[in-house]
């Protein structure tokens, strides 16, 4: 059965929380008018193009894909969760980007991109930088210790060379996949501060629980990890 979506408000800021991760798009949705930098945190790279499933699956044969991708997506820029329904976990990006919801995306992943879409680019890809509204910066290992403030303050030098912080560190959204986290290690180190600084300047915080990918880190990482464990964390750094 899946958990309901909820809205909660921590320190005067709102933070939602939602099972799959395309229903973030609801929540970001309101803050479209502000022209929001969005900062994911995420195993996977969820850059895929959106209602690309969809379409190949229940698309009109007599209309381009172009066509149908339009029409769905002005769904989306009017906030229909019907229209959110039709997306898979991985296209909900793409479709802000496309919609205006999401001014530009800074991706921090452990999956690579390489090679695909033209709309994102790859740090260390083999393309150049030419302005994308979409920098993911991936392919680290041991991801499950990477919150520590020595190893983000290092890896995040890596989206200083494409966009100055000082451009989007003051206006952008904070979303986090639990299924970046691979172990109850990830919460050991001392030093937060650096993670604790990126909510703390956040406009708002965005959870996708993603219970399957964290049951499946459980089963090949740490048994002692959950969903409840991961989420009561996150949401105690927000408190603290």
């Amino acid at each position: 059965m899946k958990t309901e979506n909820q809205t909660l408000k921590i320190r005067e800021k709102n933070i939602f929380i939602c099972e799959d991760h395309h229903q973030v798009l609801q929540f970001w949705h309101p803050y479209k008018d502000s022209c929001p930098y969005l900062l994911t945190f995420d195993h996977h790279t969820d850059l895929h193009l959106a209602f690309n499933h969809y379409i190949k699956h229940n698309g009109e044969k007599e209309k381009t894909w172009e066509e149908q991708q339009k029409a769905l997506l002005n769904g989306i820029a009017a906030n229909d969760p019907s229209a959110i329904e039709k997306l898979t976990h991985a296209e909900h990006i793409d479709a802000a980007i496309k919609t205006g919801i999401i001014k530009k995306a800074l991706v921090y992943s452990e999956n690579s991109y390489y090679g695909r879409q033209d709309e994102v680019y790859t740090i260390d890809g083999n393309s150049s930088y030419a302005g994308q509204n979409i920098i993911n910066n991936c392919n680290y290992t041991e991801m499950q210790f990477l919150i520590s403030s020595e190893t983000l303050s290092t890896n995040f030098k890596k989206f200083e060379l494409y966009i100055s912080k000082s451009e989007w560190f003051h206006n952008y959204i904070l979303d986090i996949d639990l299924d970046f986290f691979k172990s109850t290690k990830s919460f050991e180190n001392k030093d937060l501060t650096f993670f604790k600084n990126l909510v703390d300047n956040c406009i708002a915080v965005s959870i996708a629980t993603e219970p399957v990918f964290v049951k499946g880190w459980q089963e090949e990482y740490d048994s002692q990890l959950t969903v409840e464990y991961l989420l009561d964390k996150i949401l105690k750094i927000i408190a603290s």
